[in-house]
């Protein structure tokens, strides 16, 4: 009777082992396939960002074409204002295009900076305009104009997605499971446009993304 009782209890044991190494190994797949799911979630939303901000890139770099235009136009019609064109044109130059890839705080600084002078140079430029016929009446210049607005709406457009896209990344990066792969992979949310960044009417002339 008692090697009965205790050759059950021998089974019992063995068979509670089988079933916590099973729990065991069924509880690891299933960590390893949250992982894995989150690791080409924080893949795939670490693209959705820089996709988001190259469309904010664009859309900067165009402004800036846009009111490189304006001052070539300007500078036809307005001989008297040359001297004060000189000087646009010359910060103009020194901004450098917005590159592609995702910039660091640094970078964005510059670019809050940059965006700043351009559209206080756009407004300097119309209001020399309203002051000659001749420009109003230029259909080169009012369809300048008309491309700066709109591009003006698609570039807000642009930074709210990518606003957005940085903080779906920022969540998930710090999510129970998002965690260790974005350590691991290296991946961390790039700084975004915020209010605290400085603003005004500064001078580009320090503006380089070439280095």
């Amino acid at each position: 009777m008692s090697a009965r009782l205790l050759d059950y209890s021998g089974n019992q044991q063995n068979m509670n082992v089988r079933s916590s190494l099973f729990f065991s190994f069924f509880l690891a797949l299933i960590l390893i396939g949250l992982s894995i799911n989150s690791t080409f979630d924080i893949l795939n939303k670490k693209d959705a960002v820089a996709s988001a901000w190259a469309e904010v890139a664009i859309q900067l770099n165009r402004r800036l074409e846009l009111v490189s235009d304006l001052l070539i136009t300007s500078h036809k019609f307005m001989p008297s204002e040359s001297e004060n064109l000189a000087l646009i044109d010359e910060s103009l130059r020194n901004i450098s295009p917005t590159k592609i890839e995702l910039p660091n705080e640094e970078d964005l600084i510059k670019i809050v900076k940059a965006e700043s002078y351009l559209l206080l140079t756009r407004s300097d430029l119309t209001k020399l305009a309203a002051s000659n016929q001749k420009l109003l009446q230029d259909g080169g210049f009012q369809n300048i104009q008309d491309q700066g607005d709109r591009t003006e709406n698609r570039l807000i457009v642009a930074k709210g997605k990518f606003v957005i896209a940085v903080k779906v990344l920022k969540d998930s990066s710090a999510s129970l499971f998002g965690f260790l792969p974005s350590k691991i992979l290296g991946i961390s949310p790039p700084p975004t446009f915020d209010s605290s960044m400085p603003l005004g009417p500064q001078s580009p002339n320090f503006v380089d993304f070439s280095k």
